[in-house]
């Protein structure tokens, strides 16, 4: 099996200048815990940005959801593979990366 077959087709995407407060009402709105962070031109994912980094650096930082940006708070380290990859591949990518849990829901 690879992983184009389970994985999300589009997932939705947001630019790294937005701020926290707009993550976070995206994830809502499509109950999802996590959202691929683009550049400003949209030519590459830059990071990830996940229900646990807005928790964990902003939330708790007391950071201002509405004047932080995503380029601030998101997961910088992402890890990524071609659509034809093997599922047991990734998993074992993942394994090595020390990737705790995938980033897209």
């Amino acid at each position: 099996m690879q992983i184009k077959e389970i994985m999300t087709p589009k997932p939705e995407e947001i630019p790294v200048i937005e701020s926290v407060a707009l993550a976070a009402e995206r994830m809502k709105q499509l109950n999802v815990g996590a959202i691929p962070v683009f550049s400003d031109n949209k030519k590459n994912i830059v990071g990830v940005v996940t229900d646990r980094d807005i928790v964990v650096r902003a939330v708790a930082e007391n950071r201002n959801p509405a004047e932080t940006s995503l380029r601030d708070i998101m997961s910088k380290d992402v890890v990524t593979c071609p659509e034809d990859t093997d599922v047991y591949e990734a998993v074992r990518a993942m394994e090595e990366k020390k990737v705790r849990r995938p980033s897209m829901a």
